[in-house]
Order: structure tokens, then C-alpha cells, then sequence
């Protein structure tokens, strides 16, 4: 029987509770449907749920990219994208065969990990939310970790390719600091069918430096009623670079929904029972397996400190 099918089910969820909290399990063989090799049991549904909703606030690429799962351990992904246009056309008219784009990227996946440990008078209150308190803790730890790695990620050791040095365009600024001129020249360096769902992601110090450029007719560059610069929303991450040295990568521009983030196993628990058993507390891993890539890099564009 299929493992996510399994943790759908409401029996599986009480099961897996019980393993939260160290109580006896009568159906052990139910809750081993679950099992993932070394990293415990897959969480239930309704943890899962809440799970990946936090998980898209911490993290931008959950908001703004594309997610995939995948049942192949290694290998190939392959990423399909049409460029085609509709036409308007006569009766006895056809539209013309437009090809595809279809690409291949090999697949290595990474093992995002962390651990969380809790008093046994928690573990045992059943007024305490063992689930809920984990999903939180893992989501606000692991959607730091994935935005850092879907950004500066170098694609090596498993770790996903980040953005930035996937980027296929890429602009540099004239001189030491950015100017309105910088910014309107990395907007049009994107091509236009990209622009239209571009967002631009810069770190906290930049997006202030942004707010006080003004344009050749003295309006600011940024619009603040929207948060938006050239019509394109501006999102903010701790882990972009700044400006304030030479060569870093301090702007980018880009259809964040090619970037794929593929998953091969969803959140699973292991519970550490013994390990800290003389502190009177109980130990929790969480560990995700996923990859990233952006599958068209010509649809982000970067730029440059000079």
C-alpha cells in the first residue's frame, strides 16, 4: 500500500501521536507502513498540511516557484515548457505546430535536517500540541535553510543549484553603488515574456537603498503603496546579498516559477527515546529530501556590484 495513502488515514495519525509521545502502540504494524529508512515515520496528513503552510511563509521559493514530487531516488527530472502563442485565425485555418521546450536535469538530492528536543512533562500533557509545537519549529528552521540553499546554493555535496548561479542574464552596475540607471537596464536585460511574472528579491539593506532612488524626472523608482518597482513585486530575504562589496550579486529579477523544488521524500520524525532520558526530555529529527533547480535559467537575470 502506498505510504502517503496510509498517512492519510485518521488510525495512522494516532499511531504516529502515540510515537510522539512514547505511549504503547497496539497497531506497531500500521505505524511501520509509515516507515522511512534512518529518519523515522512519515508525518500524518494533518501535521504534514500544517507543515508545509508555515513552511511557504519562511520560505519565497515555496510561494513563488514550482513544486514537484518524485518517487525516483537518483536520476533525471525532465521539465517541459511551452513558449507558443495563440493566434487568431481564419475558418478554415490552423494554428502552427509550435515545439516545445523539453529539458533534463540530473537530480541529487539533499537531506535537510534538524532536531528538536522537549521537556517529558510537555510530551506527556495532552493538553500540549506535540505535533503542532514540531511543525512549527521545522517549518520556520527548514524554510530558512531552503531559501539560503534555492538562492546561494552551489549544486554540489546535494545541495540544490541556487538562482543565483543559475542565472543566465546577468547585468553590472556602473559603479560602486546602485543607481536608477543599474536598475531599469536589468529590467530590460530579462526578456519580456519573462518580466511578466518576475519578481525582484533583494536583501533588507538594498531594498532601503532602492527606496531612495529617484528616476530622471525625480519620482521615486520605488512605489510604495504597492511595494512594487516597474510594476514588479520587491520581496525581501536575509539571504541575498548586499551591496556593499565589490562582485556581490545584489539584485535579482526573475520568473521565480521555474525554479523547481523537487521532493522526493515529504517530512518524516524519528523520535529519540534514550538519548536524553537522564534530562527528563525526549529528542525529535525531522528530515526532508528534496532537490532544486531553475529549469529555465534565462528566465532570471542578476545584477552585479561592480
Amino acid at each position: 500500500m502506498n505510504t502517503r495513502m496510509i498517512c492519510h488515514t485518521q488510525k495512522y495519525e494516532e499511531v504516529f501521536n502515540k510515537a510522539l509521545r512514547k505511549m504503547d502502540i497496539n497497531d506497531r504494524e500500521l505505524l511501520n507502513e509509515g516507515a522511512v529508512p534512518a529518519t523515522g515515520y512519515t508525518a500524518p496528513d494533518v501535521m504534514s498540511r500544517k507543515f508545509y503552510a508555515m513552511l511557504a511563509k519562511d520560505d519565497l521559493f515555496r510561494r513563488f516557484g514550482t513544486v514537484v514530487s518524485s518517487g525516483n531516488t537518483s536520476g533525471t527530472i525532465i521539465a517541459a515548457a511551452s513558449e507558443g502563442e495563440a493566434e487568431w485565425l481564419g475558418e478554415n485555418e490552423f494554428t502552427a505546430e509550435i515545439s516545445d521546450s523539453i529539458s533534463r536535469f540530473k537530480v541529487s538530492y539533499g537531506k535537510l535536517s534538524s532536531m528538536v528536543r522537549l521537556k517529558d512533562s510537555f510530551v506527556s500533557d495532552n493538553m500540549f500540541d506535540v505535533e503542532g509545537y514540531l511543525s512549527s519549529i521545522f517549518a520556520r528552521r527548514f524554510g530558512r535553510a531552503e531559501e539560503d540553499g534555492f538562492l546561494n546554493g552551489d549544486g554540489t555535496s546535494e545541495k540544490p543549484e541556487g538562482i543565483l548561479k543559475s542565472a543566465a542574464v546577468t547585468a553590472v552596475t556602473e559603479g560602486a553603488s546602485i543607481t536608477y540607471q543599474d536598475i531599469k537596464k536589468l529590467y530590460r536585460s530579462l526578456g519580456r515574456k519573462y518580466r511578466a511574472n518576475a519578481a525582484f528579491v533583494v536583501s533588507d539593506d538594498t531594498a532601503i537603498d532602492l527606496r531612495e532612488l529617484k528616476s530622471d524626472s525625480g519620482a521615486f523608482l520605488w512605489n510604495g503603496d504597492n511595494d512594487t518597482i516597474f510594476g514588479r513585486p520587491v520581496v525581501t530575504s536575509q539571504f541575498m546579498p548586499d551591496a556593499s562589496a565589490s562582485g556581490n550579486k545584489a539584485v535579482l529579477l526573475a520568473d521565480i516559477s521555474y525554479y523547481w523544488i523537487v521532493e522526493r521524500e515529504p517530512l518524516s520524525i524519528k523520535v529519540l527515546r534514550e538519548l536524553y532520558s537522564s534530562q527528563n526530555m525526549t529528542g525529535y529529527v525531522g528530515t526532508v529530501r528534496l532537490y532544486g533547480k531553475m529549469t529555465q535559467p534565462e528566465a532570471a537575470a542578476v545584477l552585479t556590484i561592480k
